[in-house]
């Protein structure tokens, strides 16, 4: 159940949606006693129902790059001071 619901997220259903939707599929798919609301009842949704919207991957790695160049070159700097000062 849990890669149906995985799949319906990222076709960007709403979260209410994909998860009636994939109780649906996991009972029409289900036998015996693999039926029963145990196997499906802890999928409750808390919170907001909005679909998940798939981030620009661009906003998150520029900074994260940027950052690491950043810190990379402050600490090649100061260590190369460091050598000079101490010889």
């Amino acid at each position: 159940m849990c890669e149906k619901l995985s799949l319906l997220l990222s076709l960007c259903q709403a979260k209410d949606v994909a998860i009636n939707n994939a109780k649906k599929q996991y009972l029409a798919t289900a036998k015996g006693k693999a039926r029963h609301p145990f196997y499906r009842g802890g999928f409750v949704l808390i919170g907001d129902g909005s679909p998940v919207e798939n981030a620009n991957l661009f906003v998150y790695l520029f900074p994260s790059i940027l950052g690491i160049v950043l810190i990379l070159t402050v600490y090649r700097r100061k260590r190369a001071f460091n050598i000079f000062k101490k010889a």
